[in-house]
């Protein structure tokens, strides 16, 4: 009986052990793939008239570092002044952590992620006024970038795409993301992607022909 006893209280401390490391395992799992922070935070809105793509709980980034995430994006009346009667835009309410502060020249810019369509909201910081941005605040208007719609971009170039390898449609792809991501350096490349295109079309008449 004592060694039935002993026996029992053994495979009970494995048990335990094993409901513990999986508990905590579990925890770090959710933690990291829900960019969950425990850290203090701050909340500010930017008002958007093209927000498609963007979901709650996407990144919120200054410099390519993650800063914060979008909480909730509602629907609101145009506050334009000259605009149409029943005219709405998109409000995004989104969380930075503590210690990063917002100024009246912080400008939102809604950017590609990956060519998944996933996006984020980039925080820059412009040429104007240094004085901070109370939190709740919500970036001015003249001061933010809307989402760029790439189906409608890409559907223009679908004749182009068409008389393409997938190879070089890839490249081309990705390289004009990078560019409407802001990053100048890619345009250079884009340029000579160009013209390899275009000798490509050269190439190809009767294909041009019957597009």
């Amino acid at each position: 009986m004592k060694l039935l006893d002993k026996k029992t209280g053994i495979d009970l401390t494995k048990l335990l052990i094993f409901i513990v490391v999986t508990t905590v395992a579990t925890g770090v799992l959710v933690v990291t793939i829900g960019n969950l922070s425990f850290a203090g935070s701050k909340d500010y809105k930017a008002v958007f008239s093209d927000v498609t793509g963007l979901n709650t709980g996407d990144d919120v980034r200054i410099a390519g570092i993650r800063v914060g995430s979008v909480i909730a994006i509602d629907i609101i009346d145009d506050p334009s002044d000259d605009a149409p009667e029943g005219a709405t835009q998109a409000e995004i309410t989104f969380s930075v952590q503590d210690g990063t502060a917002l100024t009246e020249a912080t400008n939102a810019t809604i950017r590609y992620r990956n060519l998944v369509g996933q996006r984020y909201i980039a925080l820059t910081e412009q040429i104007g006024g240094t004085s901070t941005l109370a939190p709740g605040g919500t970036i001015p208007p003249d001061q933010k970038t809307d989402a760029l719609d790439l189906t409608l971009l890409f559907n223009g170039f679908k004749p182009l795409f068409e008389a393409l390898s997938p190879d070089d449609l890839n490249k081309l792809s990705f390289e004009v993301i990078q560019v409407f991501q802001g990053q100048g350096g890619t345009l250079e490349s884009l340029l000579q992607s160009t013209a390899s295109v275009t000798q490509t079309l050269a190439d190809r008449d009767a294909v041009i022909g019957q597009l």
